[in-house]
């Protein structure tokens, strides 16, 4: 809107300095220069300044200068708008991309810990089955010398028959430690 303003305002002018404009014209043709976006807008502003105090409307010469340098605050305000929107895009594409790696490494580090816990319920259930195999005072014996809490998860896994064989051959230090850690197990 303030474009056409300005053209209809310049347009008018133009036509009523015609004649005094024809040598201005020709000079200008000669002095044919290329301008920066922000030096055209310099120039249209100045033009416009000339042309309208010409006519003798100061008033529309400030309102016309505020028009143009409100639209200039706005184009560089729209450009910093879409600078920021554009690096916002970067930014999510980098933490989605993140966010899908972190997701990998953690279903990979899970799938570890369930293969790890799975080897390692294959390896108590052998030696329960082996333990389960020997007689109680061959068991007592390789018990007493286990670690504790291995012992106490060997014994769970073992019939209530065959632990109480087992704790009668033991020493009785021994046992009374295991049944204490045994009572005590979290399952």
């Amino acid at each position: 809107m303030i474009k056409i303003i300005l053209f209809v305002i310049m347009t008018y002018t133009s036509f009523n300095g015609f004649a005094a404009d024809k040598t201005d014209k020709g000079e200008q043709a000669k002095k044919a220069k290329s301008y920066s976006h922000k030096e055209f807008l310099e120039a249209v502003k100045k033009e416009v300044a000339k042309n309208l105090i010409r006519l003798g409307q100061i008033n529309i010469v400030d309102f016309s200068k505020e028009l143009l340098d409100k639209e200039e605050q706005l184009r560089l305000k729209e450009l910093k708008i879409a600078n920021k929107e554009a690096q916002l895009k970067v930014n999510r594409k980098k933490f989605e991309a993140q966010l899908n790696e972190l997701d990998e490494k953690q279903n990979k580090l899970i799938g570890c810990i369930d293969k790890h816990q799975e080897e390692k319920n294959k390896r108590i259930s052998h030696t329960v089955a082996t333990i389960s195999g020997m007689r109680p005072n061959v068991a007592a014996a390789v018990l007493s010398e286990q670690d504790v809490e291995i012992a106490v998860i060997i014994l769970d896994k073992l019939s209530s028959e065959k632990a109480s064989k087992i704790f009668n051959k033991m020493d009785k230090e021994i046992s009374a430690r295991l049944q204490k850690h045994y009572l005590n197990m979290q399952k």
